[in-house]
């Protein structure tokens, strides 16, 4: 979980060193953005093949080889002199963290697959916490000394989580303790269940009004001149409610029923959002949308992936996990390029998304049933 930290860390924190950098290299404006796209979009590209390669392969082996090109590109980004390094070593950057991203909650479930769910939920608590902690950091760093200072501590993370490498007995102790994994009829064909599918498409309209949120706070603070300390202290806001109600499904772990998250995630994510639409000048209850909105992404979070793991065979995980992100991130894109950042149509939308989670919700835990174990906990 240690690189997790590291990745979630690269998000938050380049473009906070990217005018140090810029300056540091002399870079244009246009260019220093090329640097933030090339990585997502080699992450994205990535991600799309390491769960097939991982399910198909070995996803300890994977796991290592992208933890690796992740350390090495970080490592080197510090020496890095001119944009004509720089560029290749952000690439090569993104597919390291696309190789390992979708490998961590597979690995997980496989470490734990009698408590999968509070593993995940201590993996979110830990990215959570990091995410919301290090930009401050990161930001004192780089103005007190340099770039290099914000940035050194991705490759530290990285390279500690070097030395604590999975082991590939993990899957095979998975499978001794889960024999009953094999009895889903859809297994035998590798292929996802329509109910695995309802659940993506689930992910892909919570995580687009998050992701919706947090990109509007900024523009609608800018706009209103909120000052930038304010803008910070309410992702904060969301990064540590999201950390701490992570903490508690890992506590409670496998007591908690998976549909009731689900469907509480979905309203508070669309109150969340209206609240903010309509009050956008209030900032006041652009904390009480931030607390609703860490609150939802948590549980939007690990319990989404837990249920698509229970709905699948363990040897199809990697690719799970892999479209599991992807959906996240596509479902971010498309809300902030097509909702408007206020107006009753915000509302409009946040309605529509909770009405059809709550649909997606109740046809994907039918699927849990054709799968799950007959000891296994409730899910509704």
């Amino acid at each position: 979980m240690v690189i997790s930290i590291a990745y979630v860390i690269e998000i938050t924190t380049f473009p906070l060193i990217l005018g140090g950098l810029s300056q540091s290299i002399d870079l244009s404006e246009n260019t220093a953005y090329m640097l933030v796209s090339s990585y997502k979009f080699a992450l994205v590209a990535s991600i799309i093949f390491a769960g097939w390669i991982g399910d198909r392969y070995s996803r300890e082996a994977v796991f290592t080889a992208g933890a690796a090109l992740f350390f090495v590109a970080s490592v080197a980004i510090l020496m890095s002199p001119a944009l004509d390094t720089m560029l290749p070593l952000r690439i090569l950057q993104g597919i390291g963290a696309g190789l390992f991203s979708p490998m961590i909650p597979a690995l997980l479930a496989a470490r734990k697959p009698d408590s999968a769910l509070s593993a995940l939920g201590a993996w979110g608590m830990l990215t959570g916490a990091a995410a919301a902690v290090y930009p401050f950091i990161a930001a004192y760093l780089t103005t007190h000394f340099n770039w290099q200072a914000g940035w050194a501590v991705i490759p530290i993370f990285a390279g500690l989580a070097l030395l604590g490498l999975p082991r590939p007995s993990d899957r095979k102790t998975a499978a001794k303790k889960d024999p009953a994994s094999s009895t889903n009829p859809f297994q035998s064909t590798g292929r996802l269940s329509r109910h695995v599918w309802a659940l993506l498409l689930y992910i892909f309209l919570n995580y687009g009004l998050t992701t919706w949120f947090m990109v509007a706070v900024s523009l609608i603070g800018a706009a209103n001149n909120v000052p930038l300390t304010t803008i910070g202290l309410i992702l904060f806001v969301v990064w540590s409610v999201f950390s701490l109600m992570n903490l508690a499904i890992s506590i409670l772990g496998q007591r908690l029923r998976l549909k009731q998250l689900l469907l509480i995630g979905a309203l508070v994510n669309s109150i969340g959002v209206v609240i903010f639409a309509m009050w956008p000048e209030t900032v006041g209850l652009h904390f009480l949308a931030a607390i609703l909105i860490g609150t939802g992404m948590a549980l939007n979070n690990a319990p989404t992936t837990d249920l698509a793991f229970r709905m699948s065979d363990a040897a199809i995980h990697g690719r799970i996990a892999s479209y599991d992100i992807i959906a996240a991130r596509l479902g971010g894109a498309v809300f902030v390029l097509t909702v408007p950042v206020t107006g009753m149509w915000v509302c409009c939308v946040a309605a529509a998304c909770m009405i059809l989670s709550f649909g997606l919700t109740h046809y994907s835990g039918k699927g849990v049933r054709v799968a799950q174990k007959p000891d296994a906990p409730v899910l509704s």
